[in-house]
């Protein structure tokens, strides 16, 4: 059973309060509180040098981050991202107006085909998450799944209702992969193709293994 621990005021990380109006935990660690969640300001706030916008915010307090960001590290001081695929020189500043327009679905552009097509390529997989997936997640705990990494394919497993299990196979590369997939699974998703051990470039397969199925046909249900 998880026990919940009770924090006294002596386990709190110690404050300060910095002349820029952040708290401070460390010389390079600060927060302000922005509307309802906390902006984590990290850098040495020289003006100088890289820093970092940890939690951006509300786009509400879009003004207020930025007041702050400048109070600590400089009027031209701006930040940098550092997780995989959020460092580009072009990525768009998530303080601003523009880019809460810009992320606003375009529903008049479902009269071209490939958006149409796009939209239900979604209705089809929340369609299936419902049918297939959601009626084996009731009264599931916390802690059962597993993940590994095999070269360029990524294979994921989730435990289910009744022992049955939920897997996810996918090969993350412009080349085909070797990989030998269950043949017991039942398939319910694939998007690309495989063999019993060769997997196609970017291919993704969904599929749920029961324990109360002992030989399933490899067929998928839906194809991307």
């Amino acid at each position: 059973m998880t026990t919940q621990l009770v924090l006294e005021n002596a386990d709190l990380v110690p404050l300060e309060d910095m002349a820029d109006g952040t708290k401070g935990f460390a010389a390079d660690l600060a927060y302000r509180q922005l509307s309802i969640v906390n902006g984590i300001f990290y850098g040495i706030p020289s003006g100088q040098g890289e820093w970092e916008l940890i939690d951006a915010g509300l786009l509400t307090s879009s003004g207020t981050t930025v007041e702050f960001a400048e109070r600590r590290f400089g009027r031209d001081a701006r930040p940098t991202a550092r997780l995989p695929g959020f460092d580009a020189d072009d990525l768009l500043d998530p303080t601003v107006q523009s880019t809460f327009e810009a992320a606003k679905l375009d529903w008049s552009r479902l009269i071209d085909p490939n958006s149409s097509e796009m939209l239900a390529f979604y209705w089809t997989l929340l369609a299936l998450r419902h049918q297939r997936i959601m009626p084996l997640l009731h009264g599931l705990g916390g802690g059962g799944g597993s993940f590994r990494r095999e070269g360029s394919v990524t294979a994921d497993e989730w435990v289910l209702k009744d022992r049955a299990r939920l897997l996810l196979i996918a090969n993350l590369s412009e080349k085909p992969a070797q990989y030998q997939t269950s043949p017991s699974a039942k398939r319910i998703f694939s998007l690309g193709s495989s063999t019993d051990e060769t997997l196609s470039p970017w291919l993704v397969i969904f599929s749920i293994q029961s324990t109360q199925l002992k030989s399933v046909s490899a067929e998928s249900d839906v194809h991307g």
